[in-house]
């Protein structure tokens, strides 16, 4: 790799860690530029070895590589043992029963210049929290009811987005009309924290 082009890599990566984008996107866009093999701007590091790098879990890095790919910020290709040996040489261990993704740097793409940063931050939002907005849904308890059928207002919490981590999480407490004994209907109290209606509380 010519002086110049590494020198074009470097401002390249230093342009991207100053955009405004999520904490883990980023930070992992910036491994995959770090891991980058300067003459072929392609790399293979796994997923294990990047959560491990990120701290995080394996399905928060497959989220957010969902959105890099979704965006074209690098080109991502699977192959076999046999073809990763013929990409790596002796620079890695193959193993024959594994597949392996390799990283190609898209140095054209406009957000590495701070273009498109509002429909990359969509594109973002969409990818990674997708998954976890299945999942929360997946865990809201069945509406409870009265009696005579009719929905009980009001007892099924809704689900909070927490900007920050652009994490959903469920509302944990609120009060609902609830039947007591016959005699009408109480104030009572539901949780999620188990996943389930809570006692009534009178």
């Amino acid at each position: 790799m010519s002086k110049e082009s590494a020198i074009a890599l470097g401002k390249l990566k230093a342009a991207f860690r100053r955009l405004p984008l999520p904490d883990k996107f980023s930070r992992l866009v910036s491994l995959l530029l770090d891991h980058l093999n300067r003459d072929t701007l392609i790399c293979w590091p796994s997923r294990g070895r990047l959560a491990q790098l990120m701290g995080c879990s394996e399905k928060t890095v497959q989220r957010n590589l969902r959105a890099i790919r979704e965006l074209g910020l690098f080109d991502l290709e699977t192959v076999g043992a046999d073809e990763m040996r013929q990409r790596a040489g002796n620079k890695l261990k193959v193993t024959d029963r594994h597949t392996y993704t390799i990283y190609c740097l898209n140095a054209d793409h406009p957000l590495w210049k701070g273009e498109g940063l509002g429909h990359a931050k969509e594109v973002i939002k969409s990818a990674t929290w997708r998954g976890v907005a299945e999942r929360c849904q997946q865990q809201v308890p069945n509406t409870p009811q009265s009696p005579n059928g009719e929905l009980l207002t009001g007892a099924v919490p809704s689900l909070l987005m927490d900007a920050e981590e652009g994490r959903y999480r469920p509302q944990r407490r609120g009060t609902v009309p609830y039947p007591s004994n016959g005699d009408g209907t109480v104030s009572g109290t539901f949780s999620l924290l188990n996943n389930a209606v809570d006692s009534c509380v009178v």
